[in-house]
């Protein structure tokens, strides 16, 4: 199981189904819970019924990109995690996921155990700020 969440929920979105099912199975393994979707549109679906811990998002999709999925939500202010996955490594295009609201951007091809020590990193940030401002009251 990760440290910080003993279920932590993670979208997976890449329309190569074999990378889908590779981070699937590594991060079930690692101990999250996950789900996949296979393009922009539909990960909009899919966070309307269930939210997310942390976004993992292709960029190269049908549809609707990587970019369009990360502004749209950013402009409703969702501001779930997320980590940009791409092969696109080009400064331009980095700079451009980190300034639509990208907690990290990892370039293919990548390690499964880097990508698996950022998602971690990327929940231990995200989840302990959460905690550190919840308020808890008892009584009157």
């Amino acid at each position: 199981m990760n440290s910080t969440s003993p279920r932590a929920h993670i979208l997976v979105v890449d329309d190569e189904e074999g990378v889908r099912d590779l981070l699937g199975d590594a991060l079930r393994v690692a101990g999250y819970s996950v789900s996949v979707a296979s393009e922009g549109m539909s990960a909009l679906t899919a966070l309307r019924g269930a939210a997310a811990d942390l976004l993992i998002i292709d960029i190269n999709m049908p549809v609707m990109d990587g970019f369009e999925l990360l502004e749209q939500l950013r402009k409703k202010g969702d501001l779930t995690p997320a980590l940009m996955l791409s092969a696109r490594g080009e400064k331009a295009d980095i700079t451009r996921g980190l300034r639509l609201g990208a907690d990290d951007y990892v370039t293919k091809p990548f390690g499964l155990e880097e990508l698996l020590l950022r998602v971690g990193a990327i929940l231990r940030r995200t989840q302990a700020a959460v905690v550190e401002n919840s308020v808890l009251r008892c009584g009157a």
